[in-house]
């Protein structure tokens, strides 16, 4: 009578990939019976968790009729560490006692089957690329962003990601190739003339990962999760216009409209100047204005003086402008 599976291999553990077996690896699948068996006693068995493997086992060692499953790849086992490595069914046997007794048919014991006496973990499946991420920022120009490719497994050093992205036009290929754990980083370096609200991964070139057991992604498939928003990419510095400019002339008031373009602003500042240069004063006592907003000056107090300006965006690019003409106030 059959009364377990069973196997001498040792047990894998769920939180260590090394004690897996992948592709290549060998598995001894031991039936044990109550009794000595004969020469020549012989049983196939189909394999559970795998791509249903058969396995002959045809060794007979007392009691125990024995074989050995080989492990073959890509996808003849399953990465799941809640699930060990059972028989599903017995194909055929023809077992033999010392008195020549045979049996031809066995159903597995209840109870007694080879994931209820060993953990055993066949992987042979590769890596997925889950998500992409960075962190959340304003970046500019000279600015190193961290891309990170994020998979299901701890992954082998050496494995290597390259990847465009959205705010060069898919110019510049980011290699990505420092690993830890269960990722890959690699620097994006933000150049002059990248711009993007939202940047994302925006094609895979190519990847070359494997896990602990060397099985290999390489595929250039997107992942369902990219970089999440938040992450803006912005090297165009604000354009200031005078719309309406301060008055040649002498006048009791000057109106002035000031635009400011630029997607991203941080804070529109103005100064009065003894000249036109703007870009080397100290706007730290500057007064707030807002694009498109008049400005009316009425104080003789700032005659003969320009009105210089400095924008900022988020991303701290600076621009400068100042009147065409100085204040002219006469009461």
């Amino acid at each position: 009578v059959l009364q377990s599976f069973t196997s001498s291999n040792a047990n894998s553990d769920p939180d260590d990939p090394l004690t897996m077996y992948g592709t290549g690896d060998t598995i001894n699948i031991q039936a044990v019976f109550n009794e000595n068996l004969a020469s020549g006693s012989t049983m196939t068995v189909e394999l559970e968790n795998t791509a249903r493997s058969q396995v002959v086992l045809n060794q007979i060692s007392g009691s125990t009729l024995y074989g050995t499953y080989t492990v073959s790849g890509p996808h003849d086992g399953i990465s799941d560490d809640s699930i060990d490595l059972a028989v599903r069914r017995v194909v055929s046997m023809s077992v033999s006692d010392l008195a020549t007794n045979v049996k031809s048919s066995e159903s597995i014991p209840t109870g007694q089957n080879l994931s209820d006496n060993k953990d055993i973990i066949v992987d042979t499946v590769p890596p997925s690329l889950q998500s992409f991420s960075a962190t959340a920022g304003n970046y500019n120009a000279g600015d190193s962003i961290t891309l990170t490719a994020h998979y299901n497994k701890s992954v082998k050093a050496g494995s290597n990601i390259h990847v465009k992205v959205n705010s060069d036009g898919g110019t510049a290929t980011i290699d990505m190739t420092t690993v830890s754990t269960s990722t890959i980083s690699g620097p994006y370096v933000v150049q002059s003339g990248d711009n993007v609200q939202n940047l994302k991964v925006s094609s895979i070139v190519s990847q070359a990962v494997s896990d602990i057991k060397n099985n290999q992604l390489t595929d250039t498939i997107m992942p369902s999760t990219n970089i999440s928003d938040g992450v803006l990419v912005d090297t165009t510095a604000p354009v200031i216009t005078f719309t309406n400019d301060v008055d040649s002339g002498p006048t009791q008031s000057d109106e002035v409209t000031i635009n400011v373009s630029e997607i991203n602003p941080s804070s529109h500042k103005y100064i009065f100047s003894a000249d036109n240069v703007c870009n080397t004063k100290n706007y730290t006592s500057a007064t707030s204005f807002g694009s498109d907003t008049p400005i009316t000056f009425i104080a003789e107090t700032n005659n003969t003086k320009y009105i210089c300006t400095k924008s900022v965006d988020t991303a701290g690019n600076e621009s400068y402008a100042a009147s065409a003409n100085p204040l002219n106030i006469d009461i």
